[in-house]
């Protein structure tokens, strides 16, 4: 797994409102929990590049890989 990974698991250790999970192309899951209540989000990585073409790319780039496929969610607005 590339730093970039370490470095958004890092990231997301803290966010502020709700929670997230993270499936990835391996198989492995990653959860984080806010204290806060909030939306709960999943997102499933279908391409193991991503990471490193969002942090970059930003947004951007975020946005471009959904559309070619690369992640999907159940509930794009959470």
């Amino acid at each position: 797994m590339s730093k970039n990974y370490q470095l958004l698991w890092q990231a997301l250790e803290n966010i502020a409102y709700g929670s997230l999970q993270i499936n990835l192309a391996n198989g492995e899951t990653k959860q984080f929990s806010a204290v806060n209540s909030g939306p709960h989000a999943q997102i499933t990585i279908k391409n193991p590049d991503l990471i490193d073409l969002v942090i970059t790319g930003g947004d951007v780039a975020f946005g471009e890989s959904y559309m070619q496929g690369w992640w999907d969610s159940e509930d794009l607005a959470a």
